[in-house]
């Protein structure tokens, strides 16, 4: 999940090794470049030795959540959440195909516009509406017949007006996600007290389970 514009990703993987998880990491990178920061949990698959010295190699700094505190990788935990919904209703369905399924859901979550950015992944990440099925459709229905391609239009200018509809909706969504996580913080800290801890001191500790299985 790319925490600028909320670009999912989803790779089904027959287990969960180091290795898997590098090849899929490997997949991933050659489709988006490879991160400056990668922020995961802190599975073993993920903490092993092979696992940072891939990091290395690649120039990615590894960013681990604090264990056993999910909300401090929040937005990865929520995006899991929806995508594990959608999986539910998939494997109920087509319980043998399900893993197939998955581009067309990761296609349905990017073209919604994200509650915090105010616009979709896919538009943040492509500087235009994403043209889907629906729009195929209707397209065909209405007898709509799009403007040809300007070919004579240099790289350079088509370039240049992509970095631009990028930046602009990289302001836009800047703002609006600042406004929106202060609304969260103003509403999250009026149910909270003030609270201190010493070295040694007995807490509890909360270690959320759901019982959402996909099976």
């Amino acid at each position: 999940m790319d925490q600028h514009s909320r670009w999912p990703e989803a790779v089904q993987l027959r287990n969960l090794t180091a290795k898997s998880t590098c090849d899929a990491l490997i997949e991933i990178f050659m489709r988006t470049g490879i991160p400056n920061v990668s922020a995961s949990d802190q599975g073993t698959n993920f903490v092993s030795k092979l696992t940072q010295e891939f990091h290395k190699r690649l120039g990615s700094s590894p960013k681990f959540s604090c264990p056993g505190y999910p909300a401090s990788n929040g937005l990865v935990e929520r995006y899991n959440k929806v995508l594990k919904q959608m999986l539910h209703h998939v494997i109920r369905t087509d319980p043998s195909n399900w893993d197939k399924h998955i581009p067309y859901l990761l296609f349905a979550y990017r073209e919604v516009p994200n509650c915090t950015t105010g616009v979709s992944p896919f538009q943040l990440m492509y500087g235009r509406q994403a043209r889907g099925p629906l729009a195929v459709l209707k397209s065909s229905w209405s007898g709509d017949v799009p403007l040809p391609t300007n070919i004579s239009r240099s790289v350079v200018d088509y370039l240049q007006e992509l970095k631009l509809k990028v930046e602009q909706a990289a302001g836009q969504v800047k703002l609006f996600a600042e406004r929106k996580q202060q609304t969260y913080a103003d509403c999250f800290n009026r149910k909270t007290t003030s609270k201190s801890f010493m070295p040694g001191d007995q807490v509890y500790l909360l270690i959320p389970d759901s019982s959402n299985k996909l099976y």
